[in-house]
């Protein structure tokens, strides 16, 4: 194709989705502002996009300091894990020799003394 056939096309397409666009417009009933019916909806909208990027900034450092939370909720949980595993060490070592919390406790000081 030449390019008066290509510039042909291309403004019959755009003339026919213009039409179509003017259609769906009316058949909507949808009315198309004028911007200077508004002359300060440009400064509101500039406002609006501040505060929106305001309240993002916020968002992302909420989530920031969430995932910290997180991350030091999972360390505090797998520590009481450990914990709970060295409590049941004593206990069941209390339960083989028999006896009462002063065994367990000096189980756990035997415990520490040989992990150091």
């Amino acid at each position: 194709m030449n390019e008066i056939t290509i510039a042909l096309i291309t403004a019959v397409v755009t003339a026919i989705a213009t039409i179509g666009a003017q259609w769906l417009v009316n058949k909507s009933n949808v009315k198309v502002a004028n911007i200077e019916s508004y002359p300060d909806m440009a400064e509101q909208l500039s406002k609006a996009i501040e505060q929106n990027l305001a309240i993002n900034a916020k968002l992302t450092e909420a989530t920031e300091r969430l995932s910290d939370a997180t991350a030091q909720t999972k360390q505090s949980n797998e520590n009481l894990v450990k914990a709970t595993a060295v409590i049941r060490e004593m206990v069941d070592e209390v339960k083989r020799i028999g006896g009462d919390a002063s065994v367990g406790i000096a189980y756990l000081k035997e415990r520490n003394n040989n992990e150091q």
